[in-house]
């Protein structure tokens, strides 16, 4: 994998990684657009069976998670979809994992590291993020002995170098007219079906 690749544009094929896995297993998923969100970060999924669910896509750098509150304590994000689909380094070198977890088992868990950094006189303001390692050890100090997250997911799989790099390769492949109307659909937040491009030249 190339290590040229700024963060920003992995982000966004880990978030179609995200996507595909979640097809993978048997839904049906359109992005979700909105003021504020970043392409492929919210998705609505349609099971086999039963109502459509709203998705939220996290990266990471680190394996860990963190949400920050709202102005009437709830958790930002966590109020607003059923899943969230964490993507974070794996233990392989360039390769991540994908950890899918329901949002009302999270709220349980940040509410508990809440409690805890309340209890140790650290509780911190709205604006700042919680973080909770997915591993029984966390790498830094976040104030409160919470660890062991990826236990509480649904399930997980293993993003590979290879599934990336074909990714990338589909991206090359896109067409300047179909990029052309998936980033204008992206910025103005409509489904890129109701978008057509037409060009024209100065005499």
């Amino acid at each position: 994998m190339n290590t040229k690749v700024s963060f920003g544009a992995l982000q966004v094929r880990l978030r179609q990684a995200a996507k595909t896995a979640l097809e993978e297993r048997g839904f049906k998923t359109v992005k979700r657009p909105g003021k504020g969100i970043r392409p492929g970060a919210r998705l609505v999924a349609k099971p086999a069976r039963g109502p459509a669910v709203e998705v939220a896509v996290r990266t990471s750098r680190e394996r860990a998670l963190g949400f920050s509150r709202l102005d009437n304590g709830d958790w930002r994000t966590l109020q607003k979809v059923q899943l969230v689909l964490a993507v974070v380094p794996d233990r392989a070198e360039g390769a991540y994992q994908l950890l899918a977890f329901e949002s009302k088992t999270l709220k349980s868990w940040y509410g508990r590291a809440l409690k805890a950094l309340e209890s140790a006189g650290r509780s911190p303001e709205l604006a700042v993020p919680v973080f909770i390692a997915l591993d029984e050890q966390s790498k830094k100090n976040v104030g409160h002995n919470i660890v062991g997250l990826k236990k509480a997911a649904l399930w997980s799989v293993s993003i590979g170098l290879k599934q990336l790099e074909d990714q990338k390769l589909s991206e090359d492949q896109e067409t300047f007219v179909n990029r052309v109307k998936r980033e204008f659909a992206e910025r103005m937040e409509v489904d890129v079906s109701k978008v057509w491009v037409k060009f024209g030249l100065l005499a």
